[in-house]
Order: structure tokens, then C-alpha cells, then sequence
């Protein structure tokens, strides 16, 4: 009867195992043929001679294959990894392989700010440039740990360390435009589940609770760079890739039969490293990526991300969560933005909306260069109060057409057009004579008209064109005495 039973469980679990492994398989045959139908060679020829690249976790898998492309193509490569003995023999491989000994170790843990810092610090007081930058180095699979910064492993050594080592190095990387950063990223960020305000921490219980912490690294390196893309000036490249799966010691700390089934199916289906390198050696050379940023490859090709990446929201609010964590600061960073991108941030960081419901019955309003842009809006608002306004510019035609569309908009037909030549005193004047010969008040004058980026010119007036304002029609225009509990209105652009 004992032995009966035991013989049942043995065949009990032996279907088990049968049937979770064909699931296993069945799983890995769906991303094979959905995510990695044909194995893509980068295909570019461009030489590297003169060139500095930086590959983090270059000693091994991925990254030394992505090393000695590189390195292959002339340039001068630093690894950036924490196991000195490993590197050496990487080097020396890739020395034997390319004839290039222009390859050098240097010691970094991703998984420190401290060694981040200093690496960084190392390397912008030895070397004036930076071409390429590839964040490849990572790891999963691992039980929950803080590290001596306070923040689970997975997240600082995928992400937040690579975060705060590329921020460090901007600077080379924008001196030496053209250039680029390639950050390795995952399909598995498809399943990330994030929570902006535990960014840091461990993303649930046990194996599962593994998964999805490595998901939400490979998604916030996909959300930072577009957050990159966006604050970076033109000639710097940033771009995140999927690797596909690939027969590294990436895998080496789970445990060993899931290891062992891994390394089968990649044996079987999938890629050995220097195959699961191509679309990283893709995004550093190919000349079809320059000027590509933000975007997220998968075999040398883009591909459909994680939609959340999208959201606009979530990628500023990872952004700054990133900046909390890692100890820098926005301000220091400022010099790294883009013009335009710096001056949205500091002067307009959102998009203000006048709250107001005041009613204008009864009141006159002038608006100067009403005709079109923010003079049309101006006056389609003050006109939907119900004042009448008067439309002040050159473009009798363009006025007219403004006239007619503030009136279908607003349903005010009390708008009417003035001819007015800010840049003519002469026509200043006629204009001031003609409104005070007509009206009695005036409650809100805005001066909106003006213009720029022109070549010195002089006026009737022996003015330069673009210095002669709107301040002549303001003085030709007399004061009234608002009545009691109103006040007049001058608005000046």
C-alpha cells in the first residue's frame, strides 16, 4: 500500500514537472516567434578611430560582445564593471580577438553611489569626451536587499545607479556631439507594475515579487529615455532596446534547475551574447539612428513598448522621483537641458488659465495686432465678455477675417477694425485722433502688437524698425477717470 503510494506520487509529480515545462515551452515559442522571429546582424560598417565608449557591465555577456564590436571598429573602450579579474580577462580577449589595446578597466558598482560618484569623478578628470555611452549592466533574480543607500539591489544596480552614473558623465557626452546613450532595457517592462512613490523598494513577495521589481527597472529605464530625449540638446542620441533572450550569467542567481532550463531554451530557440548585442551595437553606430531619441528597438528595428511610457505624467514624476533618490539636483542639471526644454521648465512649467467670469457689457477695449495669434485670442475672449472691441493693425484683410470669426465664435458682433502703423508715427497719431474723436472712454487698452528677428531697418521716423512700440499710441491717448469701483487697464506685451 506504502510503496503504491509513493509510486503515485512519483508519477503525480513527474506529469507535474512534464506539464510545467511544457508550459514553459509553450510560453517560450510564443515569444520567440512574437517577439524574435529572425536573429538581426547590425549591419553598419562605421569606423570608431578616435572614439570613446564606455560600456558598463563589459566583461561579460552582452556587454562584452557590445565591447569588442566596438573596440573592433577602433575605439577606445572602458569597461565599467566590479569584477577586476573578469575584466582583465575580457580585455584580453577582446585584445586577441580585434588587435585593439586601446581597452581598459575601470572599477564601478552600479549597486553604490558612492562607487558611482567616484567612477564619475575618475573619469571626467581623465578624459575630455564621451561618444557612447551604453548602460548594458544589470541583474534579477535576486531575493530582497537593500543596499548600503537604502534602496533595493534590483532597482539601484538596473536603474537608479546607471541614472545617477549617466547624469555624472552629461557633460562629456554633450562635448562630444555627435554621440549617443543606449540604455538596455526588456520586454518583461511590458509587465511592470509601478508605484512612482515606492520607486526604491522591493516590488512584492517572493518569486513574483522578483519579476516584477526587475519589470519596473527595465520599464524605468524605457520611461527615462524619453524623460532624456526630451531635455537633452540636438546630436545627442538616447535610445532603450530589448536585447532578446539571451545565454548569459545573467541568469545566475536563480536557482539552478530554472538556470538550467533557461540556458536549454536559449541553447534551442533563442541567442548566445554576441547574437543578443546586435541591437545595442545597432543603436551606437547604425547611421540610421542619428538624430532617433526617445524611441525603444528590438532587432535593429523600433518596436511597441510598454504605453505607459506615454504618459507624460508618469515619465516627469519618475524623472524627479529619480533625482529625490539619487541625491542630485535639478538645478545642477539644468545646464544639460535644451534650450527650450529649460526655459519651459523654469518659466512655464504648467499652462496657467485665466479662472476669471468678469462680464465686460458696456466697456471699450483696444487690442493692437488683433488680427491674429495671441491679439485674435485676447480679443475673441474680451468680445465673448461682451465688450466692444476694436482690432488695431496694418492687414485690413487679415482683420476682417478676424472680425468675422470672433463674431461666428462669440456671437459679438461688436468688433471693428481700425487701421494702425505702430512703426509710422504719423499713422499713431491719425489713429489716436480718430479714436478720441469718436469714443469717450476707453477702459482696456493692450498693447500686443510687435514683432522681431528682422534686419536693422530705419523707419519714416529714422527709428529702428523694431524699437519703435506701441508707447507713442499710449501717450496719444487720453486719460479718462474710471467711475467709481472700476478701474482702467493696461495690458503691455
Amino acid at each position: 500500500m506504502i510503496l503504491a503510494f509513493g509510486y503515485y506520487l512519483v508519477i503525480t509529480a513527474l506529469i507535474l514537472l512534464f506539464t510545467i515545462f511544457l508550459l514553459i515551452l509553450t510560453i517560450s515559442l510564443y515569444v520567440k516567434i512574437k517577439l524574435e522571429p529572425v536573429k538581426v546582424v547590425c549591419t553598419s560598417n562605421v569606423r570608431l578611430d578616435g572614439k570613446i565608449a564606455l560600456v558598463t557591465g563589459g566583461n561579460q555577456g552582452i556587454g562584452l560582445e557590445t565591447a569588442r564590436d566596438l573596440a573592433a571598429r577602433g575605439a577606445r573602450v572602458l569597461i565599467a564593471c566590479r569584477d577586476a579579474k573578469k575584466a582583465a580577462e575580457a580585455i584580453a580577449d577582446i585584445a586577441a580577438t580585434t588587435g585593439n589595446n586601446l581597452v581598459e578597466y575601470r572599477p564601478l558598482d552600479l549597486a553604490r553611489f558612492s562607487s558611482v560618484r567616484q567612477f564619475a569623478e575618475d573619469f571626467n578628470s581623465s578624459y575630455d569626451r564621451l561618444d557612447i555611452l551604453v548602460n548594458n549592466a544589470g541583474c534579477g533574480g535576486r531575493k530582497p536587499k537593500l543596499t548600503e543607500d537604502g534602496i533595493d539591489e534590483v532597482m539601484q544596480a538596473n536603474y537608479f545607479g546607471a541614472f545617477l552614473l549617466t547624469n555624472l558623465l552629461l557633460d562629456k557626452v554633450i562635448a562630444s556631439k555627435p554621440s549617443r546613450i543606449v540604455m538596455v532595457s526588456s520586454w518583461v517592462h511590458l509587465f511592470a507594475r509601478l508605484r512612482v512613490e515606492n520607486l526604491h523598494k522591493f516590488g512584492g513577495i517572493g518569486y513574483l515579487g522578483q519579476f516584477f521589481t526587475y519589470s519596473n527597472s527595465k520599464l524605468c529605464q524605457v520611461l527615462w529615455t524619453k524623460a532624456l530625449a526630451k531635455r537633452l540638446p540636438e546630436g545627442v542620441t538616447v535610445n532603450s532596446l530589448h536585447p532578446g533572450v539571451v545565454k548569459s550569467n545573467f541568469y545566475q542567481s536563480i536557482p539552478v534547475i530554472g538556470r538550467k532550463l533557461v540556458h536549454f531554451l536559449c541553447e534551442l530557440m533563442y541567442k548566445m551574447p554576441k547574437e543578443g548585442a546586435q541591437t545595442t551595437i545597432h543603436l551606437c553606430v547604425s547611421e540610421e539612428v542619428e538624430g532617433v531619441r526617445g524611441k525603444y528597438f528590438m532587432e535593429c528595428k523600433e518596436a511597441e513598448y510598454n504605453t505607459q511610457a506615454d504618459d507624460d505624467e508618469l515619465v516627469e514624476q519618475v524623472w524627479y522621483k529619480s533625482l529625490k533618490v539619487t541625491g542630485l539636483a535639478e538645478e545642477k542639471l539644468s545646464v544639460h537641458l535644451s534650450p527650450a526644454f529649460y526655459v519651459k521648465q523654469k518659466f512655464e512649467p504648467v499652462k496657467g488659465v485665466c479662472t476669471s467670469k468678469v462680464r465686460l457689457d458696456g466697456k471699450i477695449a483696444l487690442v493692437t495686432g488683433g488680427n491674429q495669434g495671441i491679439g485674435l485670442e485676447t480679443a475673441r475672449d474680451l468680445a465673448a465678455r461682451g465688450a466692444r472691441v476694436l482690432i488695431a493693425c496694418r492687414d485690413a484683410k487679415k482683420a476682417a477675417e478676424a472680425i468675422a470669426d470672433i463674431a461666428a465664435t462669440t456671437g459679438n458682433n461688436l468688433v471693428e477694425y481700425r487701421p494702425l502703423d505702430l512703426a509710422r508715427f504719423s499713422s499713431v497719431r491719425q489713429f489716436a485722433e480718430d479714436f478720441n474723436s469718436s469714443y469717450d472712454r476707453l477702459d482696456i487698452l493692450v498693447n500686443n502688437a510687435g514683432y522681431g528677428g528682422r534686419k536693422p531697418k530705419l523707419t519714416e521716423d529714422g527709428i529702428d524698425e523694431v524699437m519703435q512700440l506701441a508707447s507713442q499710441l499710449l501717450r496719444s491717448l487720453p486719460a479718462h477717470e474710471p467711475a467709481a469701483g472700476q478701474s482702467d487697464r493696461l495690458q503691455t506685451q
